[in-house]
C-alpha cells in the first residue's frame, strides 16, 4: 500500500511536470505567432534626409521568419560606425541582426561589421550577405579601414520601427 501512494505520488509529480514543459514549449510558440499576429515580419526603410541625385544613403531592415525562428538583416553605411565622415562617401553593407529581440512593441538587436563587408555602392536588397554581392557588381569599400560593432534597441508600432540612436531616433517605414 506504501509503494502504491509513492508510486501515485511521483506520478502526479511527472504529469506536473510534464505539463509545465508543455505549457512553456506552448507559450514559446504562442510568442512567435504573436510577433506574426503584431505584423512586425518584412521590410522596413528608413529615408535618409540628407540624399541627393548622386548619393542615397537610405538604410533597410528586414525581419523574417526562418525555421519558426526570427531573424533580420541590416543594410546600412558606414556612417554607423565613423564618428566624422568628411571628404569621402560612405560604404554600404549588409549584415545579420545579431542577438534580435522583439517583444510586445520593442526591438534590439548588435550589428558587427568588418571591412571586407563594406561595399562602395548600395547594397541591393536582393542580396542577403556581403558574400551574396558580385564584387564586380560592387566593389569593397577601401576607404578606410573600418571596424564596428554597435547595440541598438527601438519600438515598433504602427508599422514602424522607431530606433533609439545618439541624436534621436531614426524612424523605418513599412515597405512591403
Amino acid at each position: 500500500m506504501k509503494n502504491l501512494k509513492v508510486l501515485i505520488i511521483i506520478s502526479m509529480l511527472f504529469l506536473a511536470i510534464s505539463g509545465v514543459f508543455y505549457l512553456t514549449k506552448s507559450d514559446d510558440v504562442n510568442a512567435k505567432k504573436d510577433i506574426k499576429r503584431n505584423g512586425c515580419i518584412g521590410g522596413y526603410k528608413y529615408e535618409y534626409e540628407n540624399n541627393t541625385k548622386n548619393l542615397v544613403e537610405d538604410h533597410y531592415i528586414v525581419l523574417e521568419e526562418e525555421d519558426e525562428e526570427l531573424v533580420g538583416r541590416y543594410y546600412g553605411t558606414s556612417d554607423e560606425f565613423d564618428e566624422g565622415r568628411e571628404g569621402y562617401y560612405p560604404g554600404f553593407f549588409v549584415v545579420d541582426m545579431k542577438a534580435l529581440k522583439v517583444d510586445n512593441k520593442s526591438i534590439s538587436f548588435i550589428l558587427s561589421v568588418k571591412a571586407d563587408q563594406i561595399f562602395t555602392n548600395p547594397v541591393k536588397l536582393e542580396y542577403k550577405a556581403s558574400t551574396d554581392i558580385p564584387k564586380d557588381e560592387n566593389p569593397q569599400w577601401t576607404v578606410t579601414n573600418l571596424l564596428g560593432k554597435r547595440q541598438y534597441s527601438g519600438a515598433i508600432e504602427d508599422g514602424q520601427i522607431k530606433l533609439n540612436i545618439v541624436d534621436g531616433k531614426r524612424i523605418f517605414k513599412r515597405i512591403k
